[in-house]
């Protein structure tokens, strides 16, 4: 099998797949769905039942991504004190009870304002005033890689003026891969020394005055116990920007591409004034977080391939998400006429992402105000940002009216 991989010319690794996984994805399901990926030294599953399978096989173990920060703090003595704080605080570096316990903190933080429709809302709806005015915008740099940024905000009660210190963290979900060079650590470091001056001042006062706001949620939620509860409420906050932004914007800025794009959708695509209705299908077809990694503890077989006790294997939400067999023949289409839900786009099992419901009503929220606005007509080639794990377009390049 690992042959067969190497034969059809389909490494994950390279700038030809990262251009465009999903057609690389479609070959893999077709001629070698359980393939060897040597320069991650694991195995890629790409059908939705194999993937399903991982996901919610509790055999399996979520490889975490804090163990490269810690070895090159101990064997190069740097030290990216806030970096490594805040990807502890990560609840998919865990297992067993402090998995279970960090999640519980961010779900409780969060039940009771998944469904601010109205906060979601008027973001998008600001976020689009600026190209009523100008007639044109980057959709994907001044809308969808902004859009849970604002919502996540405006839900903790940051001010307008302090914004623009914490954005750049919220586009740095790149820094979650494990190779970086140390100049793009030092990146990520000095992005949460900035959040961190930012919200130490603003989180005691929020707890104080605004006891509904996100913030102060997230510091009711941290345990008695917990030494020092500002700091743990700041992590978790920038654990949000961080992850959430870009995974949403990455599903936002696919789907609108695609809608928007004749050479993408064949024709095929859907009225702008019908986009209220693709919240779902627009969230399964552009699963926007990939490589979603397991370690086996015990031998497992998927086809002809028997992997034993410790073996690495990758899944893609996105292959899966277009897998014809669970899909249907529209699965690598967006339409009106899909209603299988939104796939594994936000993973499976006891690592499914906490913040799903507040997602799904973000982009529903969007998708409405994109639907009321004047007509939008894409006037330049997307490209696509850093990234390979989160995948997020840098530029989309747009007219309305």
């Amino acid at each position: 099998m690992n042959d067969v991989a190497r034969a059809i010319g389909v490494d994950t690794s390279t700038p030809a797949f990262a251009e465009n996984p999903a057609a690389h994805y479609a070959e893999l399901r077709s001629k070698c769905p359980v393939s060897w990926q040597p320069s991650a030294n694991a195995w890629l599953l790409t059908r939705y039942d194999d993937v399903a399978r991982v996901l919610r096989d509790p055999d399996m173990s979520h490889v975490g991504i804090l163990d490269p920060w810690l070895r090159i703090r101990d064997r190069h003595r740097l030290d990216f004190k806030n970096a490594i704080q805040v990807i502890s605080a990560m609840p998919f570096n865990y297992e067993g009870a402090q998995h279970a316990e960090g999640r519980r903190r961010v779900a409780r933080a969060i039940a009771t304002l998944a469904d601010r429709d109205e906060v979601f809302s008027a973001a998008a709806r600001r976020l689009l005033a600026r190209a009523r005015r100008d007639g044109g915008f980057d959709f994907a740099e001044d809308f969808a890689n902004r859009l849970l940024f604002e919502v996540l905000c405006d839900l903790a009660e940051v001010a307008e003026a302090d914004r623009p210190l914490l954005y750049p963290l919220s586009r740095l979900s790149w820094t979650i891969e494990a190779t970086l060079s140390i100049r793009d650590r030092q990146a990520m470091e000095d992005a949460l020394f900035r959040a961190f001056e930012v919200l130490t001042l603003q989180v005691p006062v929020l707890v104080r005055k605004s006891p509904g706001s996100l913030l102060a949620r997230l510091h009711e939620a941290m345990p008695e116990s917990e030494p020092d509860r500002v700091s743990a409420t700041i992590d978790s906050f920038c654990v949000m920007l961080l992850m959430g932004n870009d995974a949403l914007g990455g599903v936002m800025g696919s789907g609108i591409s695609w809608l928007l794009d004749a050479e993408q959708n064949k024709g095929r695509t859907v009225p702008q004034a019908e986009w209220g209705r693709l919240g779902g299908d627009i969230l399964r077809h552009g699963a926007s977080v990939d490589y979603l990694t397991r370690s086996t503890s015990r031998e497992k077989t998927f086809g002809d391939i028997v992997m034993p006790a410790g073996s690495r294997i990758m899944t893609s939400p996105l292959s899966a998400n277009r897998d014809t067999a669970k899909f249907g023949p529209d699965a690598d289409r967006i339409c009106l006429a899909n209603h299988h839900g939104v796939g594994l786009t936000f993973g499976a099992g006891r690592h499914v992402c906490v913040g799903m419901q507040m997602s799904k009503r973000v982009i529903n929220a969007a998708l409405d105000a994109l639907a009321e606005a004047p007509e939008l007509r894409l006037v330049g080639r997307t490209q696509r940002a850093k990234g390979e794990i989160i995948r997020t377009l840098a530029t989309m390049p747009v007219e309305m009216g």
